[in-house]
């Protein structure tokens, strides 16, 4: 409570109004003064704490903190895209099935590495044309050593022998393409 001291000149009419209402404002203030101050603890800068009817009055439900199962699934919208910096692209040379991936994910693998065995038919033509294209060789360089050995005695011609050089050619030329 703030004590005001007058002195004793008379008032006038206004005066006296004036002061009535300015005891009136300093008594309200020191209501507002101590009715502003909490009973309760301070609250600290940057939180807010709601009494009990604000959180009934908010339909606020409280519960006790436990451990629950959580679903590991997280449904949410989003794109995933590569890092090109640190992915590289590779491609097989023939098409087919994966049979067997022999590089994990994440893995650092180095140049000439095996990533991945490959089941294809492409690769079993392959194979066959190479074993054909070695067998047509050996049956052109027989020839051709035939008709050398016959051109030599005298006993072959010239274009046979020719012929069967061109043939070891065509047949070292496709084993090198197969």
């Amino acid at each position: 409570m703030k004590i005001v001291k007058f002195s004793r000149a008379p008032l006038s009419h206004g005066a006296l109004v004036g002061l009535v209402a300015l005891l009136g404002a300093l008594g309200a203030s020191c209501h507002k003064s101590q009715a502003a101050e909490p009973a309760g603890p301070q609250v600290p800068t940057g939180q807010v704490w709601l009494t009990p009817a604000q959180v009934s009055d908010a339909k606020i439900e409280l519960q006790t903190v436990t451990e629950h199962d959580v679903d590991d699934t997280i449904l949410t919208s989003g794109r995933v895209t590569l890092d090109d910096l640190r992915s590289a692209h590779v491609f097989s040379p023939v098409t087919g099935r994966v049979v067997k991936i022999s590089a994990q994910l994440g893995e650092h693998v180095k140049k000439g590495d095996p990533l991945a065995v490959i089941e294809s038919p492409d690769i079993g033509n392959a194979v066959s044309d190479v074993h054909k294209a070695e067998a047509d060789l050996i049956a052109a360089e027989h020839d051709y050593k035939r008709k050398k050995g016959l051109f030599e005695q005298k006993a072959g011609s010239a274009a046979d022998l020719e012929t069967a050089e061109d043939s070891w050619r065509r047949a070292k030329a496709e084993i090198e393409r197969a």
